[in-house]
């Protein structure tokens, strides 16, 4: 777009403001462009959206077909550049409606009905319209009090890279509309497993499906969730994106994540470490397809580790958690935790697959400072919910330090001072 042309359209984005707000005589000066020889209008109307910062607003175009070539055949040809690939004072372009994304610029639009011929939303609730406001419909056919969003049908896309105005000479003034084809954003939902059935995570994870599935777009993994892993033997539900952001997996801070399902009952698991959202968007007609993908998200309770070297072990330190030993432990130059030294463990330690693993070369410190906190050893006390199994400790040393005197049933022992009868 040449520098004339786009002085044009800030001059004419201004009279429009003034239609907008005011709504004062701004017609007249898109008029006296086409006086001037601008016979060529096009407008890009917004269809809700919030248009370079006019709400519900229309962006126009405006060119002089003296000023280009015409072909052989006489007939001035050429293509125009969609609103939101250009700048305007410096300004990216912007065209927004929360929660939507523009699917493509169309020529046509019609109010959505369903198989009863009643006016519905995106969602296929039926709405009604009052003096050109649109509401949600009672059962009786009457608007209720809540504002509704129409949806529409498209037809006519206008492809920016191979469509072409076509213009003949002195044959008066060329109008062209296109209309904002609106799409409500593709997302996840996520559902957590509970006694009581399936209940829904608060936050669902949404994207534009054309920007991501732009050639060469900066985001085009947004359409992608990370399923969690084990790293460094806690659960990880962070992952970086390509554009550098981060995409959080949700997470039940009182469960551990066990497996994700597209399905709930279960029968179609993701064992894949990602996941892409299968929803499918027809351009020609602005439909999007499945645009809602559920993740069905089944936890194991309390916290869990999963454990490969020593290093993992003392740095994921939980009296409540549920540990699985991948290997044996080699705990030469790592301190063993003094939280397990002095504080009771609640929690289970396991081997991983069954097999018997060895826990060697632990070197602890107890300290027994006061009456309340009297047992001490690996383990100061594995209480009556204490597991620990398939386990060999070789090779450990502790040594009990600032042990005052004159105390009573204080408990000692290389491995734990007190373990509760119903310990396993």
């Amino acid at each position: 777009m040449t520098k004339k042309l786009k002085t044009i359209i800030a001059l004419a984005l201004s009279a429009l403001a003034c239609i907008i707000v005011a709504s004062c005589s701004a017609k007249t000066i898109v008029d006296n462009y086409v006086e001037q020889g601008y016979k060529i209008v096009v407008t890009f109307n917004g269809n809700g959206g919030t248009f370079v910062e006019n709400k519900n607003g229309s962006l126009i175009d405006l060119y002089n077909p003296s000023t280009k070539k015409a072909d052989a055949d006489g007939v001035v040809r050429f293509t125009i550049t969609e609103p939101t690939e250009r700048t305007l004072v410096g300004d990216r372009v912007t065209l927004v409606k929360s929660g939507y994304f523009v699917g493509g610029w169309y020529k046509s639009r019609t109010l959505k009905q369903n198989d009863q011929g009643e006016l519905v939303d995106s969602n296929g609730n039926a709405i009604v319209e009052v003096d050109g406001a649109y509401y949600y419909k009672n059962a009786d056919g009457t608007a209720s009090d809540t504002s509704a969003e129409p949806a529409y049908d498209y037809d006519g896309y206008w492809d920016f890279a191979s469509d072409m105005i076509e213009y003949a000479p002195d044959s008066g003034v060329y109008e062209l509309t296109l209309y904002a084809g609106w799409v409500e954003n593709f997302r996840f939902d996520y559902y957590f497993e509970t006694e009581n059935g399936w209940a829904p995570y608060e936050e669902s994870t949404e994207f534009n499906y054309v920007s991501v599935n732009k050639d060469g777009s900066a985001i085009s993994d947004y359409d992608t969730i990370t399923l969690p892993r084990y790293e460094q033997g806690a659960m990880n539900y962070e992952s970086i994106r390509a554009d550098g952001t981060m995409y959080v997996f949700p997470e039940d801070y009182d469960s551990t994540f066990k497996a994700a399902y597209l399905d709930q009952d279960k029968t179609q698991e993701i064992t894949t470490s990602s996941f892409t959202h299968q929803g499918t968007f027809d351009r020609a007609h602005c439909l999007g397809e499945n645009t809602v993908q559920k993740i069905y998200i089944t936890l194991y309770e309390g916290k869990r580790y999963r454990i490969e070297k020593a290093a993992d072990f003392v740095q994921n330190v939980n009296v409540n958690g549920y540990y699985e030993i991948v290997n044996d432990l080699d705990f030469t130059n790592v301190s063993w935790p003094n939280t397990f030294t002095n504080s009771p463990f609640n929690g289970t330690i396991v081997s991983f697959d069954g097999n018997n693993k060895t826990f060697s070369n632990i070197t602890a410190t107890c300290s027994i400072s006061s009456q309340s906190n009297k047992n001490g050893g690996l383990f100061a006390n594995l209480t009556s919910n204490a597991t620990i199994k398939d386990l060999t400790f070789n090779n450990v040393t502790v040594t009990f330090s600032s042990v005052p005197s004159r105390f009573r049933e204080a408990q000692l022992a290389t491995f734990a001072g007190y373990i509760d009868e119903n310990a396993d």
